[in-house]
């Protein structure tokens, strides 16, 4: 499922409307031009963490990487949108906070 989703080229587009460069992703693990990361790992609904077990992506700079970035993920036709997450609660409840990033995937 993962190979299917998430693998090919995108236009970085920020919170701004701007065109901020290109990424690639990979159908496993590996992504280039996303800032420094190296890695990601996407969660669907069927791997619960919290209870209201949104989508979400951590983006690593190595697979020992503790201090990595989670962001919440919608798709929508060719584009990813990215969003930070708020967490709040107890237990812990994920809801969308602002979108951050779209990629858009090139054609």
């Amino acid at each position: 499922m993962q190979q299917n989703i998430f693998a090919g080229k995108y236009e970085i587009i920020d919170s701004l409307g701007t065109s901020i460069g290109h990424v690639e992703m990979d159908g496993w693990e590996n992504i280039k031009g996303f800032q420094d990361y190296k890695f990601y790992s996407p969660n669907t609904d069927f791997v619960v963490l919290v209870e209201n077990n949104l989508d979400y992506i951590i983006f690593s700079r190595s697979k020992d990487d503790r201090d990595w970035k989670v962001l919440l993920y919608k798709f929508s036709d060719d584009t990813l949108h990215l969003y930070e997450p708020i967490v709040e609660g107890a237990p812990e409840m994920l809801f969308y906070g602002r979108k951050v990033y779209s990629f858009v995937k090139e054609k």
